[in-house]
């Protein structure tokens, strides 16, 4: 399909879509994704930011008023970017417009909302397992008497990301207060130091800034590499995320240097947050130089943060490697009590990580 109207019978009086409105500040406000970059935009550059498994809500103008007697009308979204959607990877969905109270086979659901001269309002409830990511949208209108039918194309996509506010997502959270840390907090401390000498860090998250949305999707499907299908699992996603922040896996975000040398680069220390990082990184498609293991975190849970997945920064100040799955910390001596270094592969270290929610 291409942007705008294609018409297959043009003797019968199809109803027409003449344009939609996607209500940037209402669903903004429901969905608590007003702070989003995209959504702020002026004019027409503003984009749609929803989550999974709750309602939101489409302006159609129309070339007449909606006879339910005549006229039906059916939306077919699908995954941007997909080669070949299909309904069994989820990539596809279709949905026949009802009124409240009935209720079709789709996974997503779309009803009349309200009726005006010339307008219909639409509520929408996309699937709480939904595939994350840019979705478009198109609006199929057709008379039921004699099959005539039009097609609308929405010239944007919309982006759909996790809902931890949402019962049937896997991300839910129950308590408001860390839903408010793990999601929208924009800033927080990350601790660094030692576990007697602890240092906090201020670090700037800014994950509703400009292109670091479409920076963490960069990083889901071009660099991690997520099957279309898998795109829907927070587990998947996660870790998979969590390998593409660093640069050895396959020219990922920040590149690691634990040297003095810092030369090209930024040292790990002048980093105040996250923002530049990913804005130079999605930019130019090559690591930002350089990064330790509190960037890597704070990188982490932005791009986490922005896709509606939640995650906190946390610092373990005495973290056991065991190299030899004794589940033990073992240091050799000899019988003169010197250290046999052969053998001393164990040891005890800082170590900084983002924790997610459970899932499932």
């Amino acid at each position: 399909m291409t942007d705008g109207m294609k018409r297959e019978d043009f003797s019968v009086p199809v109803l027409t879509i003449l344009d939609v409105d996607p209500c940037i500040g209402e669903n903004g406000a429901k969905h608590r994704t007003s702070r989003y970059e995209a959504m702020t935009r002026r004019g027409d550059g503003s984009r749609l930011v929803v989550r999974r498994g709750q309602e939101f809500y489409l302006h159609l103008a129309l070339s007449r008023d909606y006879d339910p007697n005549t006229d039906g009308i059916s939306l077919v979204f699908t995954v941007d970017g997909a080669e070949r959607p299909q309904y069994g990877h989820g990539t596809l969905v279709a949905t026949p417009v009802l009124y409240p109270g009935q209720r079709s086979e789709a996974s997503w659901q779309a009803y009349i909302d309200s009726l005006h001269s010339d307008f219909l309002r639409l509520k929408i409830v996309p699937a709480p397992d939904a595939i994350i990511g840019k979705w478009r949208m198109d609006i199929d209108t057709k008379n039921k008497s004699t099959d005539g039918a039009v097609s609308y194309t929405m010239k944007n996509p919309f982006y759909l990301v996790f809902n931890p506010w949402c019962r049937e997502d896997a991300v839910y959270m129950e308590d408001e207060e860390e839903r408010q840390e793990y999601v929208m907090a924009e800033d927080g401390l990350i601790w660094r130091g030692s576990y007697n000498r602890p240092r906090r860090t201020v670090w700037k998250y800014s994950q509703f800034e400009r292109d670091i949305l479409d920076c963490a999707l960069h990083l889901m499907i071009e660099v991690g590499r997520v099957r279309i299908s898998a795109r829907h699992d927070p587990v998947v996603i996660a870790r998979v995320l969590s390998a593409a922040v660093n640069s050895p896996d396959d020219n990922g975000a920040v590149m690691g240097n634990w040297s003095n040398d810092f030369g090209g680069g930024t040292p790990p220390t002048k980093w105040l947050g996250s923002q530049k990082i990913l804005q130079q990184y999605y930019k130019t498609r090559k690591p930002v130089k350089y990064g330790q293991c509190w960037v890597f975190s704070g990188v982490l849970a932005t791009i986490c943060r922005a896709l509606g997945l939640p995650c906190r920064v946390v610092t373990n100040y005495a973290s056991a490697h065991d190299t030899q799955s004794s589940l033990t910390v073992d240091y050799f001596v000899d019988a003169e009590g010197k250290a046999m270094e052969e053998l001393n592969s164990d040891s005890i270290w800082r170590n900084i990580s983002t924790r997610g929610t459970r899932c499932g």
